[in-house]
């Protein structure tokens, strides 16, 4: 009984931007926000994430996007709808699924039949680091498809988006998307 009012005195005043770790249910594990319920045990993987339990589910996240990311990104956050849990930014919830997208910088849209978050590559949040200021992603719908991203595009029967804000994107006369991949540039 002891150990169990230590580790959640311990927990209550760690601070969010220290790595902890926590023991329950015969496991251990180590990171950011750590939590115990359902069995499992989890961390965050980095000092701005979260973890959430909900519908038997136990899930930290966002998933790491490097070995280094902005000190000034906000924590995360998590949401729980049709029996799952996600946790991250911008988080949405429709048609049965719940997602979030891994940067503050991210977007989700829920259509169509499902959930789409834009992707975070590395480039951009290494872009951040080094001084860039980087555009809120936007995400489109059309013609029963979804995409978010950057400079998004829909025409003729296509949806689709950058995934990074110095890509472009743009429809051909066939109606086909094609979208440029250069690398980060810091602007």
């Amino acid at each position: 009984m002891f150990t169990a009012l230590a580790l959640l005195f311990a927990l209550a005043h760690a601070s969010p931007l220290e790595p902890t770790c926590i023991t329950a249910f015969g496991q251990t594990a180590c990171g950011y926000d750590c939590r115990a319920a359902y069995g499992q045990v989890r961390c965050a993987p980095t000092p701005y994430g979260r973890c959430h339990a909900g519908f038997g589910t136990l899930r930290c996240g966002p998933e790491s996007v490097g070995d280094v990311v902005p000190s000034h990104w906000p924590r995360a956050t998590c949401r729980a709808a049709y029996g799952d849990v996600a946790c991250g930014y911008n988080c949405v919830a429709g048609f049965g699924e719940v997602a979030c997208a891994a940067a503050p910088w991210g977007a989700c849209v829920a259509g169509y039949g499902g959930v789409s978050c834009s992707a975070t590559r590395k480039a951009v949040v290494d872009a951040e680091l080094l001084g860039s200021s980087i555009p809120q992603a936007t995400c489109v719908q059309g013609f029963g498809q979804r995409a978010c991203g950057w400079n998004c595009v829909a025409s003729r029967g296509t949806v689709t988006c950058a995934d990074s804000p110095w890509d472009t994107c743009a429809i051909d006369l066939q109606g086909r998307a094609h979208c440029s991949s250069g690398a980060a540039v810091v602007r």
